[in-house]
């Protein structure tokens, strides 16, 4: 089975989710915390489009192959700053919804990014794929 996200407006990259992190009390466990707003809003974005485009109620069991379309306003960042800012995000929020148990080897078995250029829809399109694995 394979799905399809667009995250429109994406021009998060590594630089900002690395910058973008500060210090605050946390009243739960009465200790400082770091807080990363950057991934924080990311992770918002990619959850609203998940249940907009109907994959909130999807369960991925099988193990997975995630296909990244960047296509980039600008040339500002480098590639893999674009790519690797939307994987960590991307399948965080996809185990935060449940969608997916984890996103270790055994579960995301191939990630491949494709960049383009468009300066008027700047976006993200994703493509997951169910992967049957054959054994020796």
């Amino acid at each position: 089975m394979k799905y399809k996200v667009v995250i429109p407006s994406w021009e998060s990259g590594l630089n900002e989710l690395l910058h973008h992190q500060e210090k605050r009390w946390d009243y739960r466990t009465q200790k400082m915390r770091i807080f990363n707003t950057e991934k924080t809003k990311n992770e918002r974005l990619i959850r609203k489009c998940l249940s907009e485009q109907g994959l909130s109620k999807v369960v991925l069991k099988t193990p997975i192959a995630i296909k990244y379309m960047i296509y980039a306003k600008d040339k500002k960042h480098d590639r893999m700053n674009l790519g690797s800012c939307l994987d960590k995000c991307f399948c965080d929020a996809l185990q935060t919804m449940k969608i997916l148990k984890n996103d270790g080897f055994d579960d995301v078995v191939d990630i491949k990014f494709e960049y383009y250029l468009d300066r008027d829809n700047p976006r993200a399109e994703i493509e997951i794929s169910e992967v049957k694995l054959k054994h020796k």
